[in-house]
Order: structure tokens, then C-alpha cells, then sequence
């Protein structure tokens, strides 16, 4: 939606405005068509995902699947339509509801940012997300008892955050990259990194912890997973160009290995040992790491 909305604010594709003089229920078939074109990956994903979910019997998620592939059509095609004929319709003067400003902590503010900036992109994430989860579960719906199988969901959920880590790195490169250059306590900023990834991460974390039916140990191994593995991907990130094939080839490999350790029950260890290098990257490499090549 974001890159289709752009487009039509260039000169280039002003005469698209000229569709809003159309009968509305053209308007909105058209526009649906278009993004469900754009969205057929994911949606023939979400429709992979409800046949296997109609096949273990699964109905109700069915329904979300359903409702949130509706909603990847109906929100964009709504918001264009409305975009496009904005000109022509009257405008009204909306009484503002003052509303109480709130100071922010400084460490949420990537996370305000991606949300604000990117909030479409934010949404598909979360939605991939849930669905990877989702169908990883019912992929394994025999044997969905075993928590590795959930581990291996949690798992693909990280990975599928990569975009979403790229935002975070790039805000940190055009708004806070100046720190680098001040006397900053490292070890502040590691747990400042920890804290947006548990609150980012903090939904599918949820969703793991109520699959493993509140497990306490259960629950502490999806962290476990979860937190050293979106930390990884960030350092990731900020040492290689998101444009790199080796970045590609890193983030297969991860999931591959881990997901393979996951399977001899081995990836906790692995995790910690993982961590503790992604933590001395971090440190070493806090004040050297040149963030500009980041920026665009």
C-alpha cells in the first residue's frame, strides 16, 4: 500500500485521479484487484495455511486466516480509494479531542518509530508472523504436544522479523548514530537493545507461551530462543548490507542449524553460546561499527 500511495503523489500518475469521477463500486474492484495481485504470495500462503488448518479440523483459525486475508485487500483498497478521491469530496472540520501528551522513554523510540514510519510494513510483519507460527503447528498437528515443534514456529517467526530489524538498525544509523562518538555505557545500550526486542517480540512470545499451556519451563526455553536469535539478526544487520547475498545466506543457514538443534534438543546451549558472541560483537564493536553505509 505504502509504494502504491507513493507513486500516485508523483506527477507522473496524477491522471490516476481521474478514476474517482468512476461509480464507487468500480473504484473499489479495481483497487482490490491491483492489491490482491501485489499481496499473492502472502495470500496463497494464508491460502495454504487455511487448507491445512480446514484439513486438522481447525476452524476457528480458519476464520482469523480468513479475516486477516480479507482485511490485506479491504484496508489498502479503502485507504486508496479514499486517497484518490479525497479532492473531490467536501471537506468537513473534525473537532480535535486534545489528547495528553505522554513522555516516551528514549529506548521505545525505535519501536515509535517503525510503528509510525512504517505501520503497514509493522502490520504484514506481525501477520507473517502469526501465520509461520500458525502453520508450522498445523503442519505437525499430530505430534503438536512436542514444544520443539513450537520452538521451530517461534524460530520462523524470528526470521521473518528481519525486515522489521532492518527499520531498527536503519533508525539507529540516521537518528542515533551520533552517540557512537560520546562516552556511552555499553553495557546501558546492550540492555537497551535487549528491551525493544522483548517488547517487539513480546506478542509471538505470548502466542509460544500459551501454546506450551503456560509450561514455565516451556516458556522460558521460547525466550531463550527468541531473544538471542532477533539480538543475532540485529548485529547481523549492522555488520552486513541488508542488500548483501551473504546476509541471505547467513539468516538460511541460522534457521537451518538452529532448527536442526531445536530437533536433538540442543539449541539452548547453542543460544547461550550464541548470545555471549552476539554480546562481544556488540561490545567490541559498539564504538568502530560505521553506521552511515546504513542510511540509505
Amino acid at each position: 500500500m505504502l509504494f502504491v500511495n507513493k507513486q500516485l503523489a508523483l506527477a507522473t500518475y496524477h491522471f490516476i485521479k481521474v478514476t474517482a469521477g468512476a461509480v464507487q463500486k468500480r473504484q473499489y474492484s479495481t483497487w482490490a484487484g491491483l492489491y490482491t495481485v501485489l499481496l499473492c504470495p502472502i495470500l496463497l500462503y494464508m491460502g495454504l495455511v487455511m487448507l491445512i488448518a480446514l484439513k486438522n479440523g481447525n476452524y476457528l483459525n480458519v476464520a482469523v486466516v480468513l479475516f486477516f486475508a480479507t482485511s490485506f485487500v479491504a484496508g489498502p483498497t479503502i485507504y486508496t480509494v479514499k486517497n484518490v478521491s479525497r479532492n473531490l469530496e467536501e471537506t468537513k472540520k473534525m473537532k480535535l479531542v486534545k489528547i495528553p501528551i505522554f513522555r516516551k522513554p528514549s529506548w521505545l523510540w525505535p519501536l515509535l518509530y517503525v510503528w509510525k514510519q512504517q505501520t503497514i510494513m509493522f502490520l504484514m510483519c506481525k501477520v507473517l508472523s502469526f501465520l509461520l507460527f500458525k502453520g508450522i503447528l498445523w503442519m505437525f498437528a499430530d505430534i503438536r504436544s512436542d514444544v520443539r515443534i513450537a520452538q521451530i514456529g517461534l524460530l520462523a517467526a524470528v526470521i521473518s522479523h528481519t525486515t522489521i530489524m532492518n527499520m531498527l538498525v536503519k533508525h539507529e544509523a540516521n537518528a542515533v548514530a551520533f552517540t557512537k562518538s560520546l562516552p556511552v555505557n555499553r553495557f546501558n545500550s546492550l540492555i537497551k537493545h535487549i528491551s525493544v526486542l522483548l517488547v517487539l517480540f513480546s506478542p509471538e512470545l505470548l502466542l509460544f507461551i500459551a501454546t506450551v499451556q503456560f509450561n514455565p519451563i516451556e516458556s522460558l526455553s521460547g525466550i531463550a530462543i527468541a531473544l538471542p536469535s532477533l539480538f543475532l539478526v540485529q548485529v547481523m544487520l549492522t555488520h552486513i548490507s541488508h542488500r548483501s547475498q551473504s546476509l541471505i545466506i547467513l539468516l538460511f543457514i541460522t534457521f537451518v542449524s538452529m532448527a536442526m538443534l531445536i530437533i536433538a534438543k540442543q539449541v539452548i546451549l547453542f543460544n547461550a553460546v550464541q548470545m555471549l558472541v552476539s554480546v562481544v560483537i556488540f561490545y567490541l564493536m559498539f564504538y568502530q561499527t560505521d553506521l552511515k553505509p546504513l542510511r540509505n
